[in-house]
């Protein structure tokens, strides 16, 4: 991507600000850490090692005020450590029968819509860090106020806008921007056709990640620049 077109994020203050606060805003909608839980499978409630004679049926329960409490009303995004064994069942995406390891966070996802929601637990790696200033560490390079941001050469409506374009108006190496995702994308043409290769998007964190990896150039950053980058305005 050497044609990629980048300016000094000094002149662009304002749109790194509102980036670092896009990230903030859906990392706290991503995850919220609720603590410590138990989740009890057949195993567990047969076990003499069971913490309390209340954990009656399979399912998530915690301590709340000094009672065991199974938890039946949650929302997507709760993320709870597991402190047993257990054995997944059906009420996890990830399918039954998996022994994850003690300490492993679960977290509650919608599989279904908004009207209808479906919920269930999905299993996070162990030590899943919530702090957002530990997310850089997922990637090697992560933009920081003294880096660059790129800046669109073409922005389009949606998909069908984009795909319909033709090498009159999109050259190599272009970045543009589609509106209704949020989405960047990198054009690679080849004689009168384009490639189009997704670079990431300002919608999900996910996004915004890929997005920081495709376009910065190869510079290590420190602590300090990482936790400016992502502390809350």
């Amino acid at each position: 991507m050497s044609e990629v077109k980048f300016v000094s994020s000094e002149a662009l203050d304002a749109y790194t600000q509102a980036l670092s606060q896009k990230l903030n805003s859906k990392l706290s909608n991503i995850y919220t850490p609720k603590g410590s839980a138990i989740y009890a499978d057949t195993a567990y409630l047969a076990s003499a090692d069971k913490v309390s004679p209340a954990i009656d049926s399979i399912g998530l329960w915690q301590q709340i005020n000094g009672n065991w409490t199974k938890l039946t009303e949650v929302l997507p995004g709760w993320v709870y450590n597991i402190t047993n064994e257990f054995t997944t069942d059906a009420n996890f995406v990830d399918g039954a029968d998996i022994k994850p390891a003690v300490g492993t966070n679960i977290v509650v996802i919608n599989i279904g819509t908004t009207q209808n929601p479906a919920l269930k637990f999905d299993l996070l790696a162990t030590g899943v860090a919530f702090d957002p200033n530990v997310i850089a560490t997922k990637q090697d390079k992560v933009l920081s106020a003294e880096s660059e941001v790129v800046i669109p050469d073409l922005t389009y409506a949606d998909a069908a806008a984009r795909t319909a374009d033709t090498t009159t108006n999109v050259s190599d190496g272009m970045v543009v921007f589609q509106e209704d995702t949020e989405e960047y994308w990198y054009a690679e043409v080849e004689g009168t056709n384009i490639i189009w290769h997704d670079v990431g998007n300002t919608k999900t964190v996910e996004g915004v990640i890929k997005l920081i990896s495709s376009t910065m150039p190869v510079k290590p950053i420190s602590t300090a620049e990482i936790q400016a980058m992502f502390a809350s305005s």
